[in-house]
């Protein structure tokens, strides 16, 4: 009975996927993609067994994202392509039935963030803001249904610095003003949860970016303050998880850049 038991499967399947999230932070991306790839397996068979809950089609869209991730961290384009996109498709389905099924919809956007990111490695920039901006679009929904959603405006806001990334060099002031929209947006979810270290990391991170656009374009006293204020949230995230990796590494690559703005400002 276990055995057919779609709950107990899916706990099985979701712990599958957890395993692999943790798994990517280690850079251990082949048991990654095992995990999630036997994830799918067991949510085929769930979904066979209750295609009318839900749930389940959205569950497997989060493991073949996880998968994407793993097969995008080893270059995989082709096969994370595959991923993302099937990962879409499975939430789109299921917003079809239920256009406010908040839980479709937040993974349909991390889906889109997902691809957009692969786009913008493969320097697609017209695809990766597409994707970022339908992204978006699945957040706003999810928003307009419960509009104190954290996770939403956390994703928001991490929509809006991919989106500056990829306009930084075209289009600098619009970059200026996607970097401003995501510190906001990590702004109004810290208000709600000050001491989440991934809010703090994305904060950081978009302040870090608009910092560097500040000093390709010369403006070293707004690089100088930007900077500041990503160096300030960086401290915090790693007082909150100390061995948050993205955070110590960018931090590192910060302290440089800012040694420089610092020294080209008393040199002005």
């Amino acid at each position: 009975q276990l055995k057919t038991d779609p709950v107990v499967q899916n706990d099985k399947a979701y712990n599958l996927v957890a395993m692999a999230e943790s798994q990517i932070a280690l850079s251990r991306y082949a048991p990654a993609i095992e995990h999630c790839t036997k994830a799918v397996t067991i949510y085929d068979e769930i979904i066979r067994l209750a295609p009318q809950d839900t749930i389940y089609p959205s569950n497997k869209s989060r493991a073949l994202r996880i998968r994407g991730l793993a097969q995008l961290r080893r270059s995989q384009y082709d096969n994370a392509a595959t991923s993302f996109e099937e990962a879409r498709k499975l939430c789109a389905d299921a917003l079809l039935h239920v256009p406010t099924d908040t839980w479709a919809l937040c993974n349909e956007g991390l889906a889109l963030l997902s691809m957009g990111e692969l786009h913008a490695q493969k320097h697609d920039d017209t695809a990766a803001l597409e994707s970022f901006k339908r992204g978006r679009n699945s957040f706003e929904r999810m928003l307009a249904v419960t509009p104190d959603d954290d996770e939403a405006l956390a994703n928001m806001g991490r929509l809006f610095c991919r989106e500056g990334e990829v306009l930084q060099a075209a289009k600098p002031d619009e970059a200026i003003t996607k970097f401003q929209h995501a510190i906001t947006a990590a702004e109004t979810a810290l208000d709600d949860a000050a001491e989440d270290a991934e809010a703090r990391y994305d904060k950081a991170r978009a302040l870090h970016r608009l910092g560097q656009l500040y000093v390709t374009m010369g403006r070293l006293d707004d690089a100088r303050k930007a900077l500041q204020g990503a160096n300030k949230e960086y401290d915090q995230a790693l007082a909150i998880t100390p061995n948050h990796k993205p955070a110590g590494v960018e931090k590192h690559e910060l302290a440089t850049l800012l040694t420089v703005v610092e020294g080209s400002r008393k040199n002005k």
